[in-house]
């Protein structure tokens, strides 16, 4: 993602931040968004309803505004506002051959898993544009670079892992690390183990398919 922000940025394209897209609708050739400011505590409740219908959406915040564009590329969060509103446009055709309406199927996560993001930086005689990963028997961990030399963890764990989430202070973490992961844990800084302590599991998203088409009028949809 920090790849894709420098690159956007050099190019002029503008980035906003902790926006909420709440509804999307179609007039004439335009998409039409509807977009609010989402926060961390209403991102952190967008995904506390994942697996619920897009009408299930965090209250608004107020502030909503619209955005207009001729062409939207939607790479939805949980709430698939995008992907919802293309299957309840396509619901309201008239006609349509056996099979091709727009439709996302969900699918019952079987292997729920949460994650923390850790931030290190690794020493010069790395390589630094590859991933990295570990597998262990309490949790995986990927990690991908970031400009400027960084690279960004994500670790892995099930939702019952106390031990994980639950770290009081930092001399614990940092045991934690060089347990579970002993070739990582001296590239992490203490104030990055002061933010994994901090900041609460994210969930994954459920895994759905949507079909038999990814585009819809002037938007396509990613990640689907």
């Amino acid at each position: 993602v920090s790849c894709l922000l420098a690159e956007s940025r050099s190019l002029g394209i503008t980035v906003r931040h902790e926006v909420d897209v709440a509804s999307v609708r179609w007039e004439g050739g335009e998409a039409v968004l509807t977009c609010r400011p989402c926060g961390e505590e209403a991102c952190q409740l967008e995904e506390a309803v994942e697996g619920r219908a897009a009408a299930a959406a965090p209250p608004a915040s107020g502030g909503e505004y619209e955005l207009r564009a001729p062409f939207l590329v939607a790479s939805d969060g949980v709430r698939r506002t995008v992907a919802a509103a293309v299957e309840a446009a396509d619901r309201e055709r008239r006609w349509a051959l056996p099979g091709r309406r727009f439709k996302v199927t969900r699918f019952e996560d079987t292997s729920v898993r949460v994650y923390k993001t850790v931030p290190f930086r690794p020493p010069e005689d790395w390589r630094g544009d590859i991933n990295y990963s570990a597998r262990t028997a309490k949790a995986n961990f990927d990690a991908l670079p970031a400009p400027g030399g960084d690279y960004c963890g994500v670790l892995l764990i099930e939702p019952e892992d106390e031990l994980t989430q639950g770290l009081p202070d930092v001399p614990s973490a940092r045991r934690y690390f060089d347990d579970l992961l002993p070739m990582f844990s001296p590239h992490i800084s203490d104030e990055s183990l002061q933010a994994v302590i901090d900041k609460p599991t994210s969930r994954l998203p459920q895994f759905r398919y949507a079909g038999p088409r990814l585009h819809h009028r002037n938007t396509a949809l990613l990640g689907d």
